[in-house]
């Protein structure tokens, strides 16, 4: 009875093929696209943690002791020079420049006197910067590419108020140790004389300290320099001007 009720009314209950193709394929597509977006945002977050190297895991991993400074990772250095110590085959960093970082500073490596590697590298602005620093030389090409920032706030501080410390960053290098740079800014009201080193601990809360290196940085000018760790493992470090 249904039937000619239905019939008597026109109703056509047979199946529309082509109604339930095109909502099977628009279903197909719709979980191609989202499969698609979720494989280029896995692909996108790329470079997490476990693509770090050893000597930044250390300062990244979280610690319950709380004996290690934090860091975070940053896209892009505010260190020019710092560029052409990249190793080869490694990813190069964005180079953000600054208003500090514009032009060229003198650049000053600083480490243990007994430590390997050569020496120093040297940038110079104008004579007066450069006064009193060691003979320039080459740097390695051992940096991985990966910009660290440590946490301010939670960073020993060991230095002059004459100076501000305008830029820090931790680069790891590819035999496990680290490359601490530093913008150093003279804030007196004229040209100064200052020493640098940076006291370095590692997990067994063993510390070392490099050499104090003698500076002169001009009035209203700022230098870069990089400190070498003495040891691989670092955890924490200590930036010392006096």
């Amino acid at each position: 009875m249904l039937n000619r009720l239905l019939s008597s009314r026109n109703f056509d209950l047979r199946p529309r093929p082509a109604v339930s193709f095109w909502c099977r394929s628009f279903f197909q597509l719709l979980v191609a696209g989202c499969l698609c977006f979720f494989s280029l945002l896995i692909a996108g977050c790329g470079g997490g943690e476990d693509d770090l190297p050893p000597a930044a895991l250390n300062l990244v991993d979280e610690d319950p002791t709380g004996s290690t400074l934090p860091h975070t990772v940053d896209s892009a250095t505010e260190f020019q020079s710092a560029i052409n110590s990249l190793a080869e085959g490694v990813d190069q960093p964005e180079v953000r420049t600054t208003q500090e970082g514009k032009v060229d500073l003198t650049v000053v490596r600083v480490e243990k006197s007994d430590a390997t590697g050569s020496g120093q590298i040297s940038v110079t602005r104008d004579s007066e910067a450069s006064a009193g620093l060691p003979a320039d030389k080459s740097i390695e090409q051992d940096w991985y590419g990966v910009v660290l920032l440590p946490d301010r706030t939670k960073m020993s501080k060991a230095y002059t108020t004459d100076v501000a410390l305008e830029r820090i960053e931790a680069h790891p290098l590819t035999d496990d140790r680290l490359r601490v740079w530093v913008r150093v800014a003279n804030r007196t009201n004229g040209p100064m004389a200052a020493s640098i080193a940076c006291n370095f601990s590692n997990a067994e809360r063993k510390t070392e300290k490099t050499d104090f290196v003698p500076i002169k940085i001009a009035k209203g000018e700022s230098i870069d320099a990089y400190f070498m760790s003495p040891m691989t493992g670092v955890t924490s470090y200590t930036i010392l001007v006096r």
